[in-house]
């Protein structure tokens, strides 16, 4: 059951130190008055303003509003305030960084974990982790087990100790079952290579293997112009790069690409402290190899480790005419014809005729159709199915029903049949080579994490991942609180709204909402107006909605801020560089990156980064996550991340459209 945070009664089992601490203050108002006004006086008098935001992240919801509904002080309710603000933060960081796949084998709930012993252990984990973040058997995934960070693995830390980095990746690997390797497609955006990374991390988990990502990838455009941002990072015709004619047509100025490292566009550090992820650099390193030698389009080369025992995957092998699930389900047997065709499983399989085998049916239509399965409740009739060798697998709905936006959001059951099923674990647990391949394009039209899982628990865990692992860099997430409260003085105080407008070569393959910028703006701008009227509707009605989401929380936007008002000023993210139509947003009330951006935060924050659009669109992503209502277009996967962000956020999911 999703939890409602702050100022519900739900905590886990065993709670961690600061939230101990936490309860306390809760079920003492004046005491949580006393030290709400006390620390504030040292955050704003005393700290410097780095110093200030993670003692305001570390001490969370400390302010709590007291039994009547009021908060006792002015003091404490700019203190709740600014915690309030940044509990996301503090829950990303230190409670769900690095969740990852638990269990054992044999156990019903578990998503997968090879014979040699578990990914993560399960339970309070505490005790069985190692200094280095992995115990014997893997990576501790206890979400909630209170455990101290020096127990989770930190590169930078080992390195103090005095060792190399050559072996801090030596310890890490001895740890797997090898590497895993594939092709990765750079000459996509950045955030459908997030998605690929995303089910990397999952694929590599399951098969406790070391999981090898890109090293670089390639920002499309920067904000300057080209020998400004080529003094900061090695310039390339994308087209001469990537092996490809897409960008031939294009003017030469849209054909530059920039190489940045993999780190700019997420936390890898964070990913590391709980899954066993190297660049491809460092892979590299570990065999003596030259960096200089990593293909620039992503795939993979066999030259990076000659002497290597390989085991390669065909593509055609991956979901081809068949169903790929993270591992077949507890129970799986295999069926003679006439225990799959008669009754029941006969019933089923008629709805699949005609089908590919690789198809699957929604478990809602199928329970419709099937006489024998009415008026079962859903448990009764997902027995009944696996029985007769139909099994329910779990994954997400994408919007508007197409895979472009990979949200977690919106969890779904489907049907498959038994015998079109394949397990990732199955197939590929038992290999002992070195080196793990896979070939290939394996993206498109795949559902979030490219697999179907047999259980919630695996479901929930990758979700975990997506939600809580993946992260943007700690840089651009602190530069994101900042630029949320600007945002908000800009409306008065009020909730603030966000949309994003997609152009760029979208315009050209006609993907576009409207392809006349002024037409399309004018569409945005009456959804801003919808959004007002949603978010005063929820205000008044103080009934609030979390997406179905792990660890799922209520933002306090709406008891801590008043509703926007119509025509209020928006923030717009776009890609539109025609001067002309950005004045006429800016005129109609948009609100750019660059309004809100200073010197300052550059400056403090060291973002040179932000040259790049794909690095800025990184912090515009998380921006329209922290917005309190959100308007995007579902051919965008920009609209994906932000979704995901908002639910981790704990944004009512009333307050998005994906047009």
């Amino acid at each position: 059951m999703p939890g409602i945070l702050p100022g519900n009664t739900h905590h886990p089992a065993t709670p961690s130190a600061p939230r101990r601490v936490l309860i306390l203050l809760k079920r003492r108002p004046v005491f949580s008055s006393i030290l709400a006004i006390t620390l504030a006086t040292t955050i704003f008098l005393v700290l410097s303003p780095a110093q200030a935001q993670r003692i305001s992240s570390a001490t969370k919801s400390s302010w709590y509003s007291s039994s009547d509904g009021d908060y006792t002080s002015a003091a404490s309710k700019a203190a709740q305030a600014a915690s309030d603000r940044q509990r996301c933060d503090t829950i990303w960081r230190e409670e769900h960084r690095g969740a990852s796949w638990g269990g054992s084998p044999g156990q019903s709930d578990v998503g997968a974990v090879p014979p040699k012993g578990g990914w993560s252990k399960t339970g309070d984990g505490a005790d069985d982790v190692e200094d280095e973040g992995w115990g014997e058997e893997g990576l501790s995934s206890s979400v909630h087990s209170g455990s101290d960070n020096n127990n989770k693995f930190s590169m930078a830390r080992e390195i103090s100790k005095g060792k190399s980095r050559k072996r801090v990746l030596q310890e890490m690997v001895a740890k797997t079952n090898g590497y895993y390797a594939r092709d990765y497609s750079l000459w996509l955006g950045w955030n459908n290579v997030r998605y690929i990374i995303e089910a990397s991390v999952l694929q590599a988990d399951i098969l406790n293997r070391t999981l090898v990502i890109p090293t670089y990838v390639y920002a499309r455009a920067c904000e300057f112009d080209k020998h400004t941002c080529a003094s900061f990072a090695k310039m390339v015709n994308r087209g001469d790069a990537l092996e490809s004619d897409e960008w031939r047509d294009q003017p030469l100025e849209k054909q530059w690409a920039w190489v940045i490292p993999t780190e700019l566009m997420i936390d890898v550090p964070l990913l590391q402290e709980t899954h066993s992820i190297i660049t491809t650099a460092d892979f590299l390193l570990l065999q003596d190899q030259p960096a200089s030698i990593e293909t620039a389009k992503g795939n993979w080369n066999k030259a990076y480790h000659p002497s290597a025992s390989y085991h390669e995957i065909p593509n055609r092998d991956y979901d081809t005419d068949l169903v790929r699930v993270d591992r077949l389900p507890d129970g799986y047997r295999t069926l003679t014809h006439t225990q799959r065709t008669a009754g029941l499983g006969g019933a089923v399989r008629k709805l699949f005729e005609g089908s590919k085998s690789g198809d699957v049916k929604d478990l809602g239509e199928l329970l419709e159709k099937i006489t024998e399965l009415s008026g079962r409740t859903e448990d009764e009739a997902e027995k009944m199915l696996a029985e007769v060798g139909v099994w329910v697998l779990r994954t997400w709905q994408g919007s508007h029903k197409m895979e472009y936006v990979r949200t977690v959001t919106d969890p779904i059951k489907q049907v498959a049949l038994g015998e079109n099923m394949k397990g990732w674990w199955n197939d590929y647990h038992h290999i002992t080579d070195e080196v793990l391949y896979l070939q290939g394009e394996i993206h498109y039209w795949r559902k979030p994490g490219s697999v179907r899982f047999t259980s919630a628990k695996a479901q929930s865990d990758f979700a975990k991942v997506v939600l809580f692992g993946i992260m943007p860099p700690s840089k651009l997430f602190e530069l994101s609180i900042r630029l949320d409260e600007r945002m908000r003085e800009k409306v008065g105080g009020r909730m603030w709204m966000g949309a994003h407008m997609r152009r760029g070569d979208f315009v050209k393959h006609n993907w576009v909402m409207n392809n006349d910028a002024y037409q399309h703006f004018d569409r945005i701008k009456r959804w801003m107006g919808t959004g007002a009227k949603t978010l005063q509707n929820i205000k008044s009605s103080g009934k609030h909605e979390t997406y179905s989401v792990p660890d799922a929380w209520v933002a306090r936007d709406f008891e801590l801020y008043d509703a926007p008002q119509i025509g209020d000023p928006f923030y717009l993210a776009t890609d539109e560089r025609n001067a002309t139509h950005l004045e006429y947003f800016k005129a109609n009330g948009a609100i750019f990156i660059g309004d809100l951006i200073t010197a300052a935060d550059r400056r403090d924050l060291d973002a040179w980064s932000l040259v790049f659009t794909d690095v800025l669109g990184v912090l515009e992503q998380t921006m329209l996550a922290r917005g309190s209502f959100f308007y995007g277009h579902a051919l965008s996967s920009v609209a994906g991340g932000a979704v995901n962000h908002r639910a981790t956020l704990g944004k009512d999911p009333r307050t998005t459209v994906i047009d």
